[in-house]
């Protein structure tokens, strides 16, 4: 049987002075005795994968999520716990997911009405999710890097990180197809990337994840 191929994500964080990797490589190890046993088969196809605390999916998201549950799980445990990195990777085959999921990260961060200890669920009824579903919201900034893939359209976008949001917790920048910018364009980028403002996340998609 054909295994469903699912979004591959890497995360990246700000390194912190004075980390205790004692401490860091004990967390680890008890979030990974903490998770659920998974079959050999299973593993081999999350190698890429970074996993936290196992929580219960709702079932809304998943529906419009179709054969990403892992990922799904994975990103409801970061918000949950308040473990969101500043970037994300996400790698792809086209039709997968990748835009779809990013998006309803950006409404599940900002969400005015979730709660956290209940279900990890945007309310789509919230100021901030009817502005996101109505493409409105200047929480998220999404660009296509295949046409937009020039150093002036880069310097343009980096305006507009520098400005937190009016209402929410995060500016959520969604840049699609990343491999397709130019060396110059990403060059530009990449300090914003390695040193982003408090208040964003980025999240770069991409079919070829080299």
């Amino acid at each position: 049987m054909e295994q469903q191929p699912v979004i591959g994500i890497r995360k990246f964080r700000k390194k912190s002075k004075g980390v205790d990797n004692k401490m860091v490589m004990k967390q680890k190890q008890e979030e990974k005795e903490g998770m659920k046993k998974k079959t050999i088969d299973e593993m081999k196809s999350w190698d890429d994968f970074e996993t936290t605390d196992q929580i219960e999916i709702p079932k809304k998201l998943i529906d419009q999520v179709i054969g990403q549950d892992f990922i799904v799980k994975i990103l409801q445990s970061e918000i949950k716990h308040n473990r969101l990195a500043h970037a994300y990777l996400f790698a792809g085959p086209r039709g997968l997911g990748k835009t779809t999921v990013a998006r309803i990260l950006a409404k599940a961060v900002n969400c005015l009405n979730l709660d956290i200890k209940k279900e990890i669920e945007p309310c789509n009824q919230c100021e901030v999710c009817q502005a996101i579903n109505s493409e409105s919201s200047f929480n998220l900034i999404e660009i296509d890097g295949a046409s937009n893939r020039g150093i002036d359209q880069i310097r343009e976008l980096k305006e507009k990180v520098r400005f937190p949001p009016s209402i929410g917790k995060k500016k959520v920048i969604i840049i699609d197809e990343v491999h397709m910018l130019t060396i110059e364009a990403f060059n530009a980028l990449l300090k914003t990337l390695e040193e982003p403002p408090e208040f964003t996340i980025f999240i770069l998609a991409t079919t070829e994840p080299h």
